[in-house]
């Protein structure tokens, strides 16, 4: 990618998903998604064989990590490699990934300044506290790894469905953008850690309409984990059982293939009565809504319990439900003119 060949910082915009299962950003040059594992690189001679890893190299702090689903290969404990904090920016996991996505800035533009919008559980960002913290830990100055200043001018938080319902409303909405504006469409974003939702009219959050629920995809992958331990007497690390759904990559089980997706069907369907129940007992049922949006990693996964927990409503997937946050943050960013 080319810098920047102007003598003056030009303004660039980013919108920066960084979760539990994957970090994804858009940027006025690309979409780039990874997934979201670290894992503190090996100090011991492997020879060559590290190279084998499909990993992103990230130095934090003058220690160097590894990123990339394949980082769950050099953990030092089975099923550690995505660790959980009620603060996620405050370890060294979102450093990481937060360095990473500085670097690849870095190499987009070189030394421009940027305006950047983060998506943030909706839970979450009710703490006014914690949403504080997190813009300002990116608004400043970063140095990237190529040796350029990356200097984050303007940093911005936002609940993390407002990035798919700003996607879908400019961009992918087939009525006229003043009759979309008037509609009241109720976001949900079945994520890795959350299911995340709120209610939006023209842009604007009804507040006593937006929460989480503590059921993600990696509830279903946990699940598949113990029915894969209970019947092959074999623990599998649940990154490889996540990327052999999500990457259709293969697993074997002392060398025979296992067919994981029948573990999948078997796991899903719990978790989709779960979050069934879970729907209708805390979201309710939504009668003022014209509209409910399904966005995030899980959506096509999580669709079909949506669509009857609202039998009577207008139920759409969100085009490109896995990238429509990162591309609605860019436009809050101010991206395509958008902010």
């Amino acid at each position: 990618m080319q810098h920047a060949t102007c003598t003056e910082a030009q303004m660039r915009y980013c919108g920066m998903n960084i979760g539990y299962g994957y970090t994804k950003m858009h940027t006025d040059a690309s979409y780039f998604q990874i997934a979201s594992v670290v894992e503190r690189a090996r100090t011991q001679n492997m020879g060559g064989v590290s190279l084998v890893r499909e990993t992103v190299p990230v130095n934090v702090d003058g220690h160097l990590y590894e990123v990339g689903a394949d980082a769950h290969q050099i953990s030092e404990s089975r099923n550690s490699s995505k660790a959980v904090a009620d603060a996620w920016f405050d370890t060294v996991q979102y450093r990481a990934l937060m360095q990473m996505a500085i670097d690849r800035m870095a190499q987009e533009f070189g030394a421009d300044e940027w305006s950047v919008t983060l998506g943030m559980a909706v839970n979450q960002y009710k703490r006014k506290e914690i949403r504080k913290k997190l813009e300002t830990l990116w608004k400043g100055e970063h140095l990237a790894a190529s040796g350029d200043t990356v200097r984050v001018k303007l940093a911005r938080v936002v609940p993390e469905p407002l990035g798919a319902y700003t996607w879908w409303l400019q961009r992918e909405c087939d009525e006229p953008l003043a009759e979309s504006r008037r509609m009241r469409v109720m976001v949900l974003d079945p994520g890795y850690r959350t299911f995340d939702w709120l209610e939006v009219i023209g842009g604007r959050v009804i507040d006593r309409h937006a929460d989480a629920i503590n059921v993600g995809m990696y509830d279903v992958y946990r699940d598949m984990q113990e029915r894969i331990l209970d019947a092959k007497d074999a623990e599998l690390d649940i990154v490889a059982i996540e990327q052999a759904v999500v990457e259709g990559k293969p697993i074997r089980v002392r060398g025979e293939p296992l067919d994981h997706q029948l573990y999948f069907k078997a796991s899903l369907q719990a978790k989709q009565d779960l979050i069934e129940t879970r729907i209708r007992t805390e979201i309710g049922p939504a009668p003022e809504a014209d509209l409910i949006l399904i966005a995030g990693g899980g959506a096509q996964a999580f669709a079909p319990a949506v669509k009857r927990a609202f039998p009577k409503h207008r139920v759409e997937v969100c085009p490109l439900p896995q990238e429509a946050n990162a591309k609605g943050y860019w436009l809050l960013a101010g991206g395509g003119n958008g902010g």
